[in-house]
């Protein structure tokens, strides 16, 4: 849900760093998947509704999608196969690798210091109070 809104067209200005990004532009994925579905709510309960469209398949383009095409780019989004704009296509590995590359690093230090060690911790959502008191 978090990609969700940052990601949201209607979020775009508060969103994005301007003045580290001036000229980023709003992706077409993102523009199509807003366009459809003005909240989170409509795009779980409308776009989620229904089977879902083969994955061969191409998504269209254009200001006059229909229900189905709508549902096709919310299938896409939510599966991470076409990018809203990055965050739900990158999903946790974009992320996830770059921390385990520096843990890694650390754990091949030679160093006394135990500072230099990373510790991962991952709080599920779900069970996030037993997870939460067991850190």
């Amino acid at each position: 849900a978090s990609w969700y809104l940052y990601e949201h067209r209607d979020n775009w200005d508060v969103a994005v760093d301007h003045v580290l990004f001036p000229n980023r532009p709003k992706h077409c994925g993102q523009q199509m998947l807003f366009a459809c579905y003005a909240s989170l709510d409509d795009l779980a309960t409308v776009g989620l509704a229904g089977t879902r469209p083969s994955e061969g398949e191409l998504l269209r383009i254009g200001r006059d999608l229909s229900e189905y095409d709508c549902r096709h780019w919310a299938w896409s989004a939510v599966q991470g196969r076409v990018p809203a704009s990055f965050h739900n296509s990158l999903n946790y590995e974009w992320y996830l690798q770059y921390l385990l590359d520096k843990k890694a690093e650390a754990d091949n230090t030679e160093s006394p210091d135990s500072s230099s060690k990373i510790e991962i911790f991952v709080l599920r959502i779900e069970h996030l109070d037993d997870d939460w008191s067991k850190l």
